[in-house]
């Protein structure tokens, strides 16, 4: 339901404003990052299109079309996903021979295409027929966090929604409200989250403030040159791949926040520190390890980390990854590789 979308008020009411004037679009794209609400807001849209106890621009949320798109088992509400890392074209086939058929539990079929930019070059192919025709009676929502991932004249025939990242006050409201985190938790998860509610409650259900400390060590083990213990790690990684990005954002703010140590070392703005950086409680911890690293090689270090999580998200041999990242910022630091 719309009411459960947090901070998307101009895209809730572009929306609300389609319906209750009757003018929706055949084909949508709401582009934005990841986890701020977007495929919640596309279901909500089909839940009001389709609600029979709506009253004004909101689903009641109770009806039995509204109780069986909220469980994803409503018949003309279809949500496309990824198989295997993209959208194939007998996928989009699939929803071109289904969507001329007309609604029989419902006024619209809407089919959502999430992560629409990981449909292979066929899908898009397919997809852009459908759009150049669309049926009667159906709506077709797009949802990406990478609109240069499709074709210009897919995106040229839809109308464009964006969702916005949230305030990072807000994601740690809703962390503490809805989810019992104390207040330093919610504050640093908030702040690795990016504005994005997901992946803020990616990184707690990860366990980021335990596994932070191990980011903290394995940051000691640089400074040794420990090659053989930062090994270990990148194998024991290379076999968890769905940590693997969070673990590398986690080393990342660790990296950052010691950069803006350099530049806030003689800063007396407290309010300011705590605003800027990410590990606000280890920051009396990070003149030390600072003192080895010039700003420069700090950054190097930052650049390491992202040209390396830039690799990971392609099909590479992601053990190699890392380790060749550890021997790059073992050599920033300066010291010597110990086997």
């Amino acid at each position: 339901m719309f009411k459960d979308i947090i901070r998307q008020n101009s895209a809730v009411e572009i929306l609300k404003a389609a319906i209750t004037n009757n003018r929706c679009a055949s084909s949508y794209l709401f582009t934005g990052t990841e986890g701020v609400g977007k495929k919640l807001a596309a279901l909500s849209f089909a839940q009001v299109l389709n609600c029979s106890d709506s009253f004004g621009s909101d689903a009641c949320g109770k009806c039995v079309s509204c109780r069986k798109i909220a469980h994803g088992n409503h018949p003309e509400v279809q949500v496309i996903v990824p198989q295997k890392k993209s959208i194939s074209i007998d996928q989009i086939r699939s929803v071109q021979k289904d969507s001329f058929f007309r609604p029989l539990e419902a006024r619209r079929k809407i089919y959502i295409i999430d992560k629409a930019e990981t449909m292979t070059q066929e899908a898009m192919n397919c997809f852009l027929k459908i759009l150049e025709e669309p049926p009667r009676q159906v709506i077709f929502i797009l949802i990406t966090s990478n609109i240069l991932g499709l074709l210009e004249t897919i995106v040229s025939r839809c109308q464009i929604i964006k969702f916005n990242n949230l305030p990072r006050d807000i994601i740690s409201g809703f962390l503490k409200e809805k989810h019992g985190l104390v207040e330093d938790d919610a504050s640093l998860v908030a702040s690795l989250s990016g504005g994005s509610i997901g992946l803020a409650l990616n990184y707690w259900n990860y366990g980021v403030v335990e596994n932070r400390q191990d980011m903290v060590k394995l940051l000691d083990e640089v400074s040794r040159g420990n090659i053989s213990v930062l090994f270990r790690e990148a194998e024991a990684l290379s076999k968890n791949k769905d940590d693997i990005q969070m673990v590398l954002n986690l080393l990342l703010s660790l990296y950052r926040d010691m950069l803006l140590a350099k530049f806030t070392a003689q800063s007396k703005d407290e309010e300011m520190k705590d605003k800027l950086l990410i590990n606000t409680e280890l920051y009396s911890s990070l003149p030390e390890k600072v003192e080895a690293y010039s700003t420069g090689k700090l950054k190097d270090a930052l650049n390491v980390i992202l040209t390396t999580k830039g690799l990971l998200s392609k099909n590479v041999n992601a053990q190699l990854a890392l380790e060749t990242m550890f021997l790059k910022l073992v050599e920033i630091y300066g010291n010597q590789p110990v086997v």
